[in-house]
């Protein structure tokens, strides 16, 4: 069996990787031959998010290189079994090249793992000029199968498709480093997050400067070029760019890991992968009480959940002045993710879903 994975982003981008890439070594085993085709480039995507003449020459370039293979890839897609779109085949407009897809090879499977019907709470958003609003509900009703990440989503998508299975983003724990808490002078709150994610660090802004009053700690933030306009009154901020082969050490570095939202239609429908990276390596978590959140932390059992700037500086304390609790809080997070988002037990769920649409 041969399946096209097509994604808007290369393996750079964490939901190809945690949504689609990290199971192609289970599926090939199982008979599943994996085709990753992404629109963007790994050129195109490290500049997605850049400005000025050149970097906007260099972003038409690559677009319309990227367009043209899209164009080019339709006749090719006689050659499998299932096309497996994450998100979306083409980033504008309405469902052209989805519903040519769909034409020629109708055993289609959705999948998306964010409220991407709704604007980003950012407002960064280069292509909200060429957005069809109602794109997402016209690709849902046309596939055979459409995977979601969570429950709100799952809510939102069996509108327009019966046939809508929820499985969370995972992680495969085998091998994975657990984090081992140290009495520190300065324990590391971190955060790590997307190129245009880091305002939501500053929504902490008032919190984490009243705790540097009384403590000493050092915010490390991991992401784009945007986590360098982060400023915090008097709080120590360490920065470093994200890259993939450093993920997993920069993670290990926090000793408490932060995942700040909103509560915006678009924030209600993210994953909490964040929260899911922390505590697979016994990071014990605080978060926003919003959207997915509730469902991977029972608060005050294996992380926090906090309402209100009282609650965020009241959980942060906590895990600040007592490393043994860490220590304890983090061993609570993993075994949570041991039994909900092992990448193991989500794996057979994909297979079985693939294997669904290929007998259509």
């Amino acid at each position: 069996m041969r399946v096209l994975f097509l994604s808007p982003y290369p393996i750079d981008g964490p939901s190809t990787r945690y949504r689609l890439t990290q199971f192609f070594r289970y599926l090939n085993s199982n008979g599943v031959e994996c085709k990753l085709s992404p629109f963007m480039s790994r050129g195109f995507y490290a500049i997605r998010r850049r400005f000025g003449f050149l970097a906007t020459a260099r972003k038409i370039f690559y677009f319309f290189f990227s367009t043209f293979r899209r164009f080019a890839g339709i006749f090719f897609l006689w050659r499998y079994d299932v096309l497996f779109i994450h998100r979306e085949i083409f980033p504008i407009g309405p469902p052209f090249f989805e519903k040519i897809y769909c034409l020629l090879n109708p055993r289609m499977i959705l999948d998306f793992d964010d409220a991407i019907y709704s604007s980003p709470t950012s407002g960064l958003d280069q292509r909200s000029i060429f957005k069809d609003e109602g794109k997402l509900d016209k690709v849902v009703a046309m596939c055979s199968r459409v995977i979601v990440g969570n429950m709100y989503l799952y809510n939102w998508a069996v509108r327009f498709n019966d046939n809508v299975r929820m499985i969370p983003t995972t992680v495969y724990l085998d091998g994975l480093i657990m984090k081992k808490h140290e009495n520190k002078k300065k324990p590391v709150i971190g955060w790590i997050g997307n190129l245009g994610n880091a305002h939501y660090v500053l929504s902490l802004g008032g919190v984490l400067s009243a705790l540097s009053e009384k403590y000493d700690f050092v915010l490390k933030l991991v992401g784009g070029a945007d986590i360098f306009e982060i400023k915090i009154k008097n709080v120590n901020i360490e920065y470093k760019p994200w890259n993939m082969k450093d993920e997993t050490g920069d993670i290990l570095s926090f000793d408490i890991g932060i995942m700040p939202l909103l509560k915006t239609e678009f924030d209600m429908g993210k994953c909490g992968f964040k929260i899911i990276q922390y505590s697979s390596m016994g990071i014990p978590a605080v978060a926003s009480a919003v959207g997915c959140n509730n469902e991977i932390i029972d608060n005050e059992e294996n992380g926090y959940l906090a309402e209100t700037p009282e609650d965020w500086y009241r959980f942060l304390e906590k895990l600040i002045t007592g490393f043994k609790f860490r220590a304890l809080m983090g061993e609570k997070a993993r075994t949570r993710i041991e039994k909900k988002y092992n990448a193991a037990s989500a794996e057979k769920d994909l297979l079985k879903i693939i294997k669904e649409v290929a007998e259509i």
